[in-house]
């Protein structure tokens, strides 16, 4: 089975987790030596602060679309650097 294309990919993952998430995020393509993968970068307060449950809820694999996806939080700001796909 073939990966959904990742322009898809990564647009109807943004467009998920901004019915459930308010806050900033980023969507991002990257690579590792497993391959190409979707990681969405969530702005939280503090570092040992947990994902939002309403995120854990809408992704309940480590999948998207047959994409491998990593979540990775981070301190606020981040996710609005700019020449970033972000919503605020």
């Amino acid at each position: 089975m073939s990966k959904t294309p990742q322009k898809i990919a990564k647009t109807k993952l943004i467009k998920q987790i901004s019915t459930v998430y308010k806050g900033a995020f980023k969507v991002t393509v990257e690579s590792d030596d497993g391959g190409s993968h979707l990681c969405l970068y969530i702005e939280t307060d503090g570092l040992s602060d947990n994902l939002p449950q309403t995120v854990k809820d809408c992704l309940p694999s480590s999948y998207w679309l047959d994409w491998r996806l990593l979540v990775m939080r981070c301190p606020p700001g981040w996710a609005r650097a700019p020449d970033d796909e972000v919503r605020n």
